[in-house]
């Protein structure tokens, strides 16, 4: 990366005197800030992520606080321009608008806001996005190892997170009257890779995933090989196919999704005994109205290891339905559907927490950074030499420890328990 694409250089001392200003008021006065660097290889690939210490003076007293700057990562592929711009309106558009409102329906039936971070600072200039929010590590909150999956205390933390963020929708919906959420606000609308040139990109990308998933499978043997000719099978059309799933729901199940809940995008606070106790969500740049079922799926699928997802999956979808119901019924809004048909809808599309399960999880499991192909090598003219690396980090991963077997192969065994055997029983 060149120094004039360096994403750091979009963090100004004017943007960091008004997020001071917005968060500490008018009083405050700026002394100083600097950048601290506290993410991985494999943790920026939507955005750049980055931290910045302010020191400054309140009331006679110096003092000290934190923000988590996100930016534009300027990478040189030019067909992911349109993406960047459209994901940051969406993420500046939740923030500043959604979220308030979200917030006072669950205020309004005394249930505190959402838990996600502040928005102190956004500027949207095209090319130069960038937002300043609340650094939650402030307040303990802090992420879980993305290599291990998480138990079930941490899991019904998320799950129930995500019903209370779903529930506050279906409450502003009925607010708004006859004017559909997305319609009113645009942003949420759109469906994930809509535009030609980034469905493109990504088209070639997960097809890369795919074709590594297919080779693995193929190198395990034994009824794992049978995955493999079906992953080849979509791996063409495998954006449409995700794209597809994001926007066929019926009214009854029409949420505002997070659609990218997965460890990397959770953060913890813990009690005195080191027990989970809040759970928190970041980055909603990929917030869209789908059903409720692709947050459930995804997370449960990039997110905990087989044993859990097998042992506790109707305990998780009986956590999330009771805390979505009693939220809805608290505010006088009938729930839309009942556990059962919850269940179905999950059965339904279980291909899509499978297929963002192969694609998502080979950087999560890496434990060498130099293992993980590099989003800011991509341009167009490297494109096949970023996809080949991606197969390759997946064939570097050790596929006989336990941790790989539980994560990334087990999804072979629900993909041909749920896909490919009916598939061939049905020619």
């Amino acid at each position: 990366m060149t120094e004039a694409a360096d994403p750091r250089s979009l963090i100004t001392e004017r943007h960091i005197l008004t997020a001071l200003t917005k968060d500490q008021g008018q009083d405050a006065r700026l002394v100083s800030w600097n950048l601290e660097d506290f993410t991985k290889r494999g943790d920026n690939y939507a955005s750049f992520v980055t931290s910045v210490k302010v020191h400054f003076t309140l009331s006679g007293s110096s003092r000290e606080t934190s923000y988590v700057a996100k930016t534009n990562p300027r990478r040189s592929i030019k067909a992911l321009e349109a993406m960047m711009r459209s994901h940051f309106r969406r993420e500046e558009v939740f923030y500043a608008t959604l979220k308030p409102m979200l917030d006072e329906e669950l205020r309004r039936l005394g249930g505190g806001r959402l838990r996600v971070p502040q928005c102190h600072h956004s500027s949207l200039e095209e090319s130069r996005e960038l937002l300043l929010l609340e650094d939650l590590r402030t307040r303990a909150f802090r992420m879980h190892d993305r290599r291990k999956g998480l138990d079930l205390p941490h899991a019904l933390l998320v799950v129930q997170e995500i019903a209370r963020l779903h529930a506050a929708s279906r409450l502003l919906q009925k607010a708004l009257s006859s004017d559909p959420l997305a319609a009113r606000y645009p942003p949420f609308s759109r469906r994930w890779m809509e535009e030609a040139p980034e469905r493109e990109v990504f088209s070639a990308l997960f097809a890369g995933h795919l074709e590594g998933a297919a080779i693995l499978a193929e190198k395990e043997g034994g009824h794992y090989a049978r995955v493999a000719p079906w992953l080849r099978e979509v791996k063409g059309g495998i954006v449409d196919l995700l794209a597809g799933e994001l926007a066929r729901y019926s009214p009854e199940f029409s949420v505002l999704v997070h659609n990218d809940c997965w460890t990397n995008n959770v953060l913890f606070r813990y009690d005195a005994r080191g027990r989970p106790c809040s759970a928190a969500l970041l980055d909603f740049q990929m917030a869209t109205m789908s059903s409720p079922a692709i947050d459930i799926l995804y997370f449960l699928y990039t997110s905990l290891d087989e044993r859990a997802r097998k042992a506790h999956q109707q305990e998780l979808l009986s956590a999330y339905y009771a805390t979505f119901s009693e939220v809805l019924r608290k505010g006088e809004v009938q729930v839309p559907f009942c556990l059962e048909e919850l269940r179905h809808e999950c059965r339904r599309k279980i291909v899509f927490g499978c297929l963002m399960g192969l694609i998502i999880l080979p950087a999560a499991l890496s434990e060498c950074e130099d293992c993980i192909a590099d989003p800011d090598a991509l341009t167009e003219a490297t494109m096949d030499d970023y996809t080949r690396q991606q197969r390759e980090s997946l064939m570097s991963l050790d596929s006989g420890s336990a941790t790989f077997r539980s994560r990334f192969l087990a999804i072979f065994e629900d993909l041909l328990e749920t896909v490919v055997e009916n598939a061939s029983s049905n020619p």
